[in-house]
């Protein structure tokens, strides 16, 4: 007795909905728009699917005249990394032509607003790096206009995303480069108002780190310094903990016995950002991490960067390190781009 099978032609009608928007999910952007065109089935799973928008990944895709809707799209739906896309193009005008810088402008400002204040990037996004100033003297450029827009914003509504953001570039740029009439305003004292930890943390430093440093602080106005930090690291705010245990190593008051607390700090601390690298990375190697950071304080030496910018294009790459898998040859690449980052990040 033979059984006889029959085969019938199964379509993408016929595999469970679960199963498509897992295979889906792993898409790339461009890939996601092809297939919109190869199935109507498809076409109706893809465009009543905020979810898939959301988390697809762009790769190399860039946004130019064809592409522009489907970031949009993306952007619309929470994705992060089109609205970052999408950001960039529109403050260079790169791969886009959208008419008047104003026009440019209002939309990136828009995307930045939708960025800071949905939860995506939380508060310690660094956005802001990408239009503070100095700017270069660029005629299709809308960083100016991005700046002067959240500075308004943050003045006349008292937005507090502004705030935060204003005070974090009043942080980096010194006071010999002023491009705005919004720095006369202190936006670090106005964000400590809102309750920002970081606006407090600058508030502190402000009132006592330099007379520390120089050793012009009373034993009195010491503890007193030693007490509010003490008081902010109980909110579990890494920076207040790393830089009381830095305030307490250099102490010159023999009253002060830091050392308990600096060795809790320390044993309590996670483990490097270069650990979490080296251990991501399949092909880099510990002697590979050690041969870039030796090149890079080279080229920092050769173009006479400082050393925050040396730390910070460091900080850059094995942040990069812990997301990205890299090949050998990609490292130089990713070095060199780090120094460019840095000089942006830290003003000398």
């Amino acid at each position: 007795m033979f059984l006889v099978f029959s085969w019938f032609p199964v379509g993408v009608e016929g595999i469970p909905l679960e199963l498509v928007y897992r295979v889906l999910s792993h898409v790339s952007l461009q890939d996601l728009t092809t297939l919109l065109a190869t199935s109507s089935y498809l076409k109706s799973l893809i465009e009543e699917s905020p979810l898939l928008w959301s988390r697809v990944h762009t790769k190399e895709l860039w946004p130019n005249e064809k592409t522009w809707r489907w970031f949009e799209r993306a952007a619309k739906c929470g994705n992060v990394e089109a609205s970052i896309k999408l950001v960039v193009a529109l403050l260079y005008y790169e791969g886009v032509s959208m008419g008047k810088p104003v026009h440019n402008g209002e939309l990136a400002f828009a995307l930045f607003e939708s960025l800071e204040t949905g939860g995506s990037l939380g508060p310690r996004s660094q956005l802001w790096l990408l239009y503070r100033p100095p700017w270069g003297a660029q005629p299709l450029c809308s960083k100016r206009f991005v700046f002067t827009r959240i500075s308004h914003v943050a003045q006349l509504k008292g937005a507090s995303w502004g705030i935060r953001v204003l005070s974090r570039i009043s942080e980096v740029v010194p006071d010999g480069v002023r491009h705005s009439d919004s720095f006369e305003i202190n936006w670090v004292k106005k964000a400590l108002e809102e309750g920002d930890i970081h606006a407090r943390l600058l508030h502190w430093r402000f009132r006592y780190e330099k007379r520390h440093r120089e050793g012009n602080l009373d034993p009195g106005t010491e503890l007193q310094a030693i007490r509010d930090m003490r008081e902010m690291c109980l909110t579990g705010y890494y920076p207040a903990a790393l830089t009381l245990s830095l305030f307490l190593a250099t102490s010159r008051c023999p009253q002060i016995q830091g050392l308990p607390e600096i060795r809790e700090f320390l044993q309590s601390s996670p483990p490097s950002r270069t650990y979490y690298a080296l251990r991501y990375q399949q092909q880099v190697t510990p002697h590979m991490h050690h041969v870039l950071v030796d090149w890079l304080c080279e080229v920092a030496n050769i173009r006479l960067h400082s050393s925050h910018i040396l730390h910070a294009a460091t900080q850059i790459v094995e942040a990069y390190l812990s997301m990205e898998q890299v090949t050998c040859n990609q490292l130089q690449l990713i070095g060199i781009t780090a120094v460019l980052l840095a000089t942006r990040c830290v003003l000398t």
